[in-house]
């Protein structure tokens, strides 16, 4: 093989490693960004939406009561408000989820309707004046619903917290993966060079040197050295045949 062929298969074999790494990192780099993409942009607003519900749940107890205990026109306005953002909040939450997530839509919309259904009777008992009437509504059937209610929401946050711990988990492996892949990368182009270096110094430079002591003794008038053994079947090869 000659020397321009040998060089050439080198630098080729070490820039296929090259490429093969970038390949490697930028796999894994793509498999980190859909984690965090996954985690952040989709769990993290999904444990946000689980708290605003929760917190909706807890806003229309409490204006229910305060209508209950003081009719004015602002609490009813705002049990009206809380209870649109509890419904809106639950139609959010069911167009983002997943097959596996219905069951607890399910049960948001039907304790949700429980609720809105107990809550207009006791709202129709409370301006009728018949409070002994509307506080049964409120310490039963909205009572449970309201509990059912913020039950669901903390399984759904706590899911989603659990959700994005794996998620977290599964970054941190693919980040050491990545790591690996790196440091096995930079570890077998070490060998890869080392080795390069070994031949160049077998196939190049020693037989230039034993060329160069030849020449040298040629040029100071000895001619009775022995026959220069090289096999090498490349231009140095050649040169040394010349040489004998």
């Amino acid at each position: 093989m000659k020397i321009g062929t040998k060089l050439s298969a080198a630098f080729y074999l070490i820039i296929a490693v090259i490429i093969l790494t970038t390949i490697l990192n930028f796999g894994n780099l793509q498999r980190i960004e859909e984690v965090q993409t996954q985690a952040f942009d989709h769990r993290v607003e999904r444990i946000l939406l689980a708290e605003e519900i929760r917190y909706d749940i807890a806003q229309q107890g409490l204006f229910l009561r305060a209508y209950f205990l003081e009719r004015t026109d602002e609490n009813l306005k705002q049990l009206e408000v809380f209870a649109t953002q509890l419904h809106e909040n639950i139609e959010t939450y069911r167009a983002t989820s997943s097959a596996q997530s219905m069951e607890s839509v399910e049960q948001l919309e039907r304790f949700n309707e429980q609720f809105n259904v107990a809550l207009r009777k006791a709202i129709t008992a409370i301006e009728a004046g018949n409070n002994e009437e509307a506080l049964n509504y409120i310490n039963d059937p909205l009572d449970e619903a309201n509990a059912a209610l913020s039950q669901i929401a903390d399984e759904i946050k706590e899911g989603q917290q659990i959700g994005l711990q794996m998620a977290k988990e599964s970054n941190e492996q693919a980040l050491g993966s990545s790591k690996w892949s790196l440091l096995l990368a930079l570890f077998v182009s070490l060998i890869i060079t080392i080795c390069l270096i070994v031949l160049i110094k077998r196939t190049v430079t020693q037989p230039l040197q034993i060329l160069y002591k030849s020449a040298k003794h040629i040029v100071e008038g000895d001619v009775s050295q022995p026959d220069i053994q090289l096999k090498q079947k490349d231009e140095i090869g050649d040169l040394a045949n010349v040489f004998n």
